[in-house]
């Protein structure tokens, strides 16, 4: 399993609004920024402009899919669409904004620009005509089906993403390419509890010790051990929130023996014990939830058509 599979493989959208707004001539649609909360925008026919609050205004065509970052105001605009060309007249602007987990959110957030825009190439994400086929129609499960579908949208964008501008990627997953540190990176992430030598991950590419440690620290930005110090630290922040999780278990699935030295390096690395850390999520964290869909019609002469 590679870094990118690891970071998205629980990703997952707790309590996701979606929108449905028509729209007609001249329009734009301020969005508020959430501190907590990524955002995502589909344009439905015509085109737009996405302007960002002290970013530059970046192209939305019919069915792009952006991806704003938590805490980032932004703006929606366009001129409307040809009445003739496009027979209804109107557009149909879809905005999500959702939640993520902590830290999934945080290491997400860092990798991922404030604002990126992936665009659709000849229909190329089947997954739009799921979700804008469950806006259209009321059957039964559908905040559901809509949830589950944006969690799917949202690594196929971010993956597409980074295919797209390969050189804007962060360090460690340019380097999941690279053949030696690669392997090890694959390693490590399926199996973050093994009892991990800088030599046994030089074995798994091939490469002397010394080759394998100089070539990890360029690629990637910091030593083998290191590397595997954060995401066990990360993994652990999640594994916490478990069901009859307990210190001592978690610090044992990670890879330590002694959970008084797991306690110690967790501290070092999130600024809490895991006992408090996992107090503080709890208490003031936000429940799973299907989700909820809502239209919001702007402009003049609204005309609900999808119903």
């Amino acid at each position: 399993m590679d870094p990118l599979a690891t970071l998205l493989r629980d990703t997952r959208a707790d309590c996701a609004v979606f929108d449905r707004s028509f729209l007609r001539g001249p329009w734009s649609v301020p969005v508020e920024g959430k501190g907590d909360r990524f955002a995502l925008v589909i344009l439905l026919g015509g085109d737009g402009t996405l302007t960002p609050e002290g970013g530059d205004p970046l192209h939305l065509g019919a069915r792009d899919v952006a991806v704003i970052a938590p805490g980032t105001d932004f703006v929606v605009s366009g001129r409307g669409v040809d009445l003739e060309a496009e027979g209804a007249g109107r557009v149909t602007l879809l905005t999500v904004t959702y939640h993520l987990h902590r830290h999934r959110l945080e290491r997400l957030a860092e990798i991922l620009p404030p604002t990126l825009v992936v665009p659709d190439e000849a229909g190329s994400c089947p997954l739009l005509e799921v979700i804008v086929d469950e806006f259209v129609h009321e059957r039964p499960a559908r905040d559901i089906l809509l949830t589950r579908s944006l969690d799917l949208l949202l690594l196929a964008v971010v993956r597409e993403w980074f295919e797209r501008d390969e050189a804007n990627a962060p360090s460690w997953l340019r380097a999941s390419n690279d053949p030696v540190v690669g392997r090890a990176l694959r390693a490590l992430h399926e199996e973050p509890g093994r009892r991990w030598t800088v030599a046994d991950l030089a074995a798994r590419g091939g490469v002397s010790r010394a080759s394998f440690a100089r070539r990890f620290n360029e690629l990637v930005g910091e030593s083998p051990i290191a590397y595997l110090t954060a995401w066990r630290m990360t993994l652990a922040s999640e594994l916490l929130l478990e069901p009859g999780a307990t210190v001592d278990s978690v610090s044992r699935r990670v890879g330590y023996a002694d959970p008084y030295g797991f306690s110690e390096a967790f501290r070092r690395h999130l600024g809490l014990r895991p006992g408090a850390h996992r107090d503080l999520l709890t208490a003031g964290g936000k429940g799973r939830g299907a989700g909820r869909v809502g239209d919001r019609p702007l402009g003049e002469d609204f005309e609900d058509q999808t119903s």
